[in-house]
């Protein structure tokens, strides 16, 4: 169909790129949790400002069976504001590979990224937005963010860039 063409032709340009406002839309945690299933990554990276442990309790199960199933879970937090707890943080450190908290010294400055990213071979998505690692974040809240899956040469300039952000706060 024409549709078709068009999401083909899109998509050869530079990817996918959908905003999300929710809860108008496709909550954001549906669409993370169908990324991790999609069996396309091998590596997931959440930076977040907090982590609650609503939030970790419903992703739970498909981070257990990404990283079961061979993929390597990377994850920043962090405690600037005192909104991530403690429960989330030792389910947290149990899923991931790597787990960093992240404090900042300075009274000025807030630890407040918020960024879910899947990366393979030639292939990425990631949503980058207002929504924490909480239910309300993922699920309920209103939120606003965008999600891009880009393959190729975009995915490898794409995972270049946020590994090296990731670099800085891990």
């Amino acid at each position: 169909t024409n549709c078709d063409i068009i999401l083909y032709y899109y998509f050869l340009m530079g990817g996918i790129q959908v905003i999300v406002h929710q809860p108008h839309d496709k909550q954001l945690g549906i669409q993370l949790i169908e990324s991790i299933e999609s069996n396309k990554y091998s590596q997931l990276t959440i930076m977040v400002a907090y982590a609650k442990l609503s939030g970790v309790y419903r992703l739970m199960p498909y981070i257990d069976k990404f990283h079961k199933n061979g993929g390597e879970v990377r994850i920043v937090v962090g405690i600037d504001q005192q909104n991530t707890t403690y429960d989330a943080l030792l389910q947290l450190y149990k899923l991931a590979d790597k787990l960093f908290v992240f404090h900042s010294e300075s009274i000025s400055q807030t630890f407040h990224i918020k960024c879910y990213w899947l990366k393979g071979e030639n292939v990425s998505w990631y949503a980058i937005g207002s929504n924490n690692l909480t239910a309300g974040g993922l699920f309920s809240n209103y939120e606003l963010s965008t999600t891009k899956y880009v393959i190729d040469n975009e995915a490898l300039s794409v995972n270049s860039d946020l590994e090296s952000i990731y670099s800085t706060y891990a």
